[in-house]
């Protein structure tokens, strides 16, 4: 038997493969639909290649649920390009994958801005399932009329009248160009909030680059306990430079407004450049 999207034959992927031929897929489940900054028109455009979703959001009797039980599978089964900077029109493709995939309009009824554009699988109410582009992560208030059913699977960030270029690889975004989000010569010895280039109203566990003269530096979620930088107590630096110049890659969870904690034992240079993040892709929404 050929079995849905080539899963071998592992336990797990047999349950998957249960539901697959009952009708419905895993909650949370995502597979393909990858975005990347379209060729032609990389200043407004997203390419979305094609894939298969769960919904995690699906009105019911008017309501929104998020109950399992409520949620709809919902596929783009040929690539298509949404225009960010041109108001939301539905797709036209086959819905057997031979055809479509032709660049439309994708921003919901907001106004164009730099911002965070958060891209949306949308679907049910017996139409087929489509693309949005929206800037703030519930898409219910703006749902073209007839849908009624959406899933997050990705956030790309606009600045400087563009969508800043980046590459995606499952859950992993990076930029194609890294960004210098902090550079502060007198952090001194306190905690420092420093807001990264990630996307804001959704966390993202951020990858970056950090540096500092001289000492320990310690980066953390702005959630957790505020503690400080050390060379071998809890918990521990992020960076210990010793008597010199010290880097390293980090990862930490930031908050909503793509703020983390960075904090020194010394009043010396640290420098924070952002590569890029893990998004989860509406997996916990």
């Amino acid at each position: 038997m050929e079995r849905p999207f080539g899963l071998p034959a592992s336990a797990i992927e047999k349950r998957v493969e249960r539901r697959f031929a009952q009708g419905f897929l895993p909650r949370g489940w995502i597979d393909g639909l990858i975005l990347s900054n379209d060729s032609t028109d990389a200043t407004n455009d997203i390419a979305i290649s094609a894939g298969v979703c769960r919904s995690t959001s699906n009105l019911i009797d008017g309501v929104a649920s998020t109950l399992a039980r409520d949620q709809i599978d919902m596929e783009i089964p040929v690539a298509i390009i949404k225009q960010l900077d041109t108001a939301w029109a539905p797709e036209n493709y086959d819905p057997e994958g031979f055809s479509g995939g032709d660049r439309s309009g994708g921003r919901s009824p907001s106004t164009l801005s730099n911002t965070t554009w958060h891209v949306f699988v949308i679907g049910g109410g017996g139409l087929p399932p489509d693309i949005l582009l929206h800037d703030a992560v519930t898409a219910t208030a703006v749902l073209p009329t007839g849908y009624t059913a959406w899933r997050l699977i990705g956030s790309v960030v606009r600045t400087g009248g563009s969508v800043k270029p980046f590459v995606q690889d499952g859950d992993l975004f990076m930029w194609v160009t890294p960004v210098l989000d902090v550079s502060n010569n007198t952090p001194g010895t306190s905690a420092n909030t420093a807001t990264l280039t990630v996307p804001t109203g959704v966390r993202v566990l951020a990858l970056m680059n950090a540096m500092m003269n001289v000492g320990q530096l310690y980066l953390s979620p702005l959630d957790v306990t505020d503690q400080a930088a050390t060379n071998g107590a809890n918990p521990i630096s992020t960076v210990d430079s010793g008597t010199g110049d010290g880097a390293g890659q980090a990862q930490v969870l930031t908050n909503t407004s793509a703020q983390i904690r960075y904090r020194t034992a010394q009043n010396v240079l640290v420098a924070i450049a952002t590569l890029g993040y893990w998004h989860r892709r509406g997996r916990n929404s």
